[in-house]
């Protein structure tokens, strides 16, 4: 028999990569939308005929109990999941409450070490997003028709430097650098926040947006991912170049991306 998957959708455009693996892949899998359906992916599974509802990220009991009534298998956590609405006051089922009372502070590492034992009591194993959309990373490369120069790969060296000590501190992925100068670092508004931020200081400086992870990152749960949307934000921010991790990092609509990349005569590199 086949096994049972679903796939449980944050928003963004990740769900929706997974979702076309699937098909391709003839899987059997269900899909559950967190806090609201994304409108155009409800409209490709119902023409599929492949089942989703909407489930809501502080009842998270009640998530569990519907993929154990299912008989579900495996679960793929893919898109954003958005921390700042914790802070506005999202609603906790009592159940969902206990558990978040047993963890130590609100870091995602801490949250998803939670998730992650409470899964594996219900004998339901997460993939890894790397794994499932391997397709999605790239191999060490320069990809952009415009090289990098010297003075660029330093800057690139030493920005990418810092965005792995941020990640080991659980605190972002990105750090915006020009002329060996630290602009800015990705905390919980997010990496186009941040990119237009460190843009906003760099005063027509060569800038660089360098993403990584951490070390020992769970990929069940998070993978950095860059888009066309990056590439908008940074040109109207005025930075240059984008680096990534080879291999550790997703690229989506990757032939689009690389022609915006190009268009604005932008570097980009996967080291």
């Amino acid at each position: 028999m086949k096994k049972q998957i679903c796939i449980i959708a944050g928003s963004g455009n990740l769900p929706e990569y997974a979702v076309d693996e699937a098909i391709y892949g003839n899987l059997n899998f269900s899909v559950y939308f967190l806090e609201e359906k994304n409108i155009r992916l409800a409209g490709k599974l119902k023409k599929n005929g492949i089942s989703f509802q909407v489930v809501h990220t502080g009842q998270f009991d009640e998530i569990l109990k519907k993929l154990k009534n299912e008989k579900t298998d495996e679960v793929l956590i893919v898109g954003k999941i958005e921390k700042e609405k914790i802070l506005k006051g999202i609603k906790f089922s009592l159940k969902t409450l206990r558990l978040l009372k047993q963890i130590r502070n609100w870091n995602d590492k801490s949250i998803f070490q939670l998730i992650a034992s409470e899964f594996q009591k219900a004998n339901i194993t997460i993939l890894r997003q790397d794994h499932f959309l391997k397709s999605l990373t790239l191999n060490p490369g320069i990809y952009s028709r415009k090289k990098p120069s010297k003075t660029d790969m330093e800057n690139i060296g030493y920005g990418m430097e810092f965005a792995k000590k941020i990640a080991a501190q659980d605190i972002g992925q990105t750090v915006v650098v020009a002329a060996k100068m630290l602009l800015a670092v990705e905390a919980i508004e997010g990496t186009n926040e941040a990119i237009k931020r460190g843009g906003h200081y760099a005063h027509k400086k060569t800038t660089a947006v360098c993403k990584a992870m951490r070390k020992n990152q769970d990929t069940r749960f998070d993978v950095p991912t860059v888009g066309v949307d990056t590439v908008e934000i940074m040109h109207q921010s005025g930075c240059q170049i984008l680096a990534v991790e080879a291999k550790r990092t997703f690229v989506m609509d990757r032939e689009l991306f690389l022609k915006k990349i190009n268009h604005y005569k932008m570097v980009f590199v996967a080291v």
